[in-house]
């Protein structure tokens, strides 16, 4: 008899929401088991349920430091921007209070320039941060109860909420939200969806059982705080044997179907400490098992059919791509697409397996399937074959857009311009200057040099004091110019027709009066990257109109098949 085909299932913060969403990825797995699959799971917190346990966090730290506030402090000087994949914080310690405008809006003795008390502070902290928590705990009751999740795991839910209250308590007491104490609390979110979602399958007749990612062997170095970072804790070497030897018997023929649901995002160190994967955890998680225990196929169900050719929201007429190679995947991902982080990729590209991104709301639709490698580009030999005469423009558009994959972007991109006359003939300079952004923790994103400059932009999250820090220690031996607020845009394309490529982007950048500051081609074989100096508009302009001259027709084609 066969062993069982594996089949790992990552859904998303927005595909366990509530418990409609629930039942639907009940439906889901239960299908999947019916096709003869054996389902692992990795769940997100439901919904917004990580939001706002960090805010609930920073609203019990500002109400433990409310006393210690001048009467004249502005609300106004405090801001954190909450995200989707977690917090970017403002500068200083400690940690800022988010949105304080918001709820100072609630006591005239709150508004800026008002004399506000410690005590008025701390009442007004208080409430919102105890609506906040109760806002979850009547959320996840009303789902437990909805979803008729078991007494043993209704208690777990419950604990797990009083848990977090008592963390909340410290915080307020203690004045203080370590990196070790926000990974803690942000950790609740997943702990509760996977006892929500095994008890809602249970419930319909699965056999289900909620899993801490710990105890299937997801253990990580040292690594609290990196929840708000691009790379999280790093897993220790033998994580993939602790994996088998916990989920191995599920692929054996004669073993029932019993479905584990495993948190995503966070993990633990060898001293028990609860650690975080970084941003697009979850989708990471799912990797590493997938790649750990062989699966057949690791899905990411997420609320789009797919990765798309472009920003959906920005170019409407962008449509999902059938399928890509893994290093298509990564290059789309790290400029600029949001369905995918690039660490994702990296497990199942190392063994082979093939990535598939499915819609949980448009469950029938074929998604995106990420693999190894395909033969969509064929490489010709010899120099690239100048374009007849004899075709029109819209064929010429045609045939190239057979060779592009999607265009991405990203904006306030910071750009740097290193000058000096010291790099004629000279060797070594360029190591010194990537010396300096290694000592100061910065990641360059696009590079292109020549005889005497090099033009570099740096990663999205880099600090601001980074680059102050590296720019002072450049100016002792080069010029350097620093330019905020660039756009980078992206064509994921076979370069080996770049000289075409080239030509269409460039000639649209003319028509519409962009400059271009810097280009960059080669370096992967499979992108071309563009740094222009436009606004948001300007940016949203540019991507509809390179994104129309390589896929108008492309677009009809998919469809009329059926995709």
């Amino acid at each position: 008899m066969a062993e069982k085909k594996l089949l790992v299932m990552k859904f998303g913060g927005t595909s366990v929401k509530d418990a409609e969403m629930v039942k639907t990825v009940a439906g889901i797995v239960k299908k999947k088991i019916d096709e003869g699959y054996s389902p692992i799971l990795v769940c997100s917190a439901m919904g917004k349920t990580t939001n706002k346990l960090i805010d609930a966090g920073e609203r019990a730290l500002g109400e433990g430091l409310a006393a210690t506030f001048s009467p004249k402090l502005r609300p106004s000087a405090f801001s954190t921007t909450v995200t989707k994949n977690g917090v970017e914080e403002g500068a200083g310690l400690p940690p800022p209070l988010p949105n304080a405008s918001s709820f100072a809006a609630t006591s005239p003795q709150l508004q800026p320039g008002g004399a506000a008390s410690g005590s008025d502070w701390r009442k007004v902290i208080r409430k919102v941060g105890e609506t906040l928590l109760t806002e979850l705990r009547e959320h996840h009751r009303e789902a437990a109860a909805e979803l008729q999740v078991s007494t043993e795991l209704l208690d777990q839910i419950e604990d797990l909420l009083d848990g977090c209250a008592s963390l909340l308590t410290g915080i307020r007491l203690l004045r203080d939200i370590s990196s070790r104490t926000r990974d803690t609390l942000m950790s609740y979110g997943e702990r509760m969806s996977v006892r929500m979602v095994a008890g809602h399958l249970q419930s319909v007749g699965i056999e289900a059982d909620a899993v801490d990612s710990w105890d299937i062997g997801l253990i990580t170095g040292s690594g609290c705080g990196s929840a708000f970072a691009d790379k999280g804790a790093e897993l220790l070497p033998d994580v993939p044997e602790r994996i088998q030897e916990a989920l191995g018997c599920l692929r054996e023929p004669e073993a029932p179907v019993r479905v584990p649901v495993v948190t995503g995002f966070i993990a633990k160190d060898l001293n028990g400490v609860i650690t975080t994967l970084g941003r697009g955890g979850s989708d990471f998680s799912a990797a590493v098992i997938g790649a750990a225990v062989g699966a057949a196929e690791i899905e990411i169900w997420t609320d789009v059919d797919g990765i798309f050719t472009s920003d959906p929201r920005i170019v409407p007429e962008a449509f999902s791509v059938p399928s890509l190679t893994f290093l298509q995947a990564a290059e789309l991902a790290y400029f600029g697409a949001k369905v995918l982080h690039p660490r994702t990729i990296q497990p199942a590209m190392g063994k082979g397996i093939p990535v598939r991104v499915k819609n949980t709301f448009n469950a029938e639709h074929p998604g995106t399937v990420i693999v190894q490698s395909k033969e969509k580009f064929p490489r010709q030999p010899g120099p690239e074959k100048p374009r007849s005469r004899m075709m029109s423009e819209e064929q010429i558009q045609t045939e190239l857009g057979r060779k592009v994959t999607g265009i991405t972007h990203k904006s306030g991109v910071i750009m740097m311009e290193i000058y000096s006359e010291m790099m004629l003939g000279q060797h070594g300079f360029l190591s010194k200057v990537f010396e300096i952004f290694g000592d100061t923790g910065i990641s360059v994103d696009v590079i292109a040099t020549s005889e005497v400059s090099v033009s570099l932009t740096l990663d999205q999250g880099v600090q601001e004091s980074a680059v102050v820090q590296a720019s002072e220690k450049l100016r002792k031996f080069a010029d350097v110019k620093i330019d905020r607020g660039m756009s980078l845009l992206t064509v994921i394309c076979n370069t080996t027709y770049s000289s075409s490529i080239l030509g269409v982007v460039c000639n649209a950048f003319h028509e519409l009066g962009i400059i271009v500051e810097m280009v960059s081609c080669g370096a992967s074989k499979i992108n071309i990257s563009f740094v222009i100096r436009a606004e948001k508009a300007e940016l949203e302009r540019s991507l509809r109109a390179i994104h129309a001259l390589f896929f108008a027709e492309k677009k009809q084609i998919a469809e009329f098949i059926g995709h």
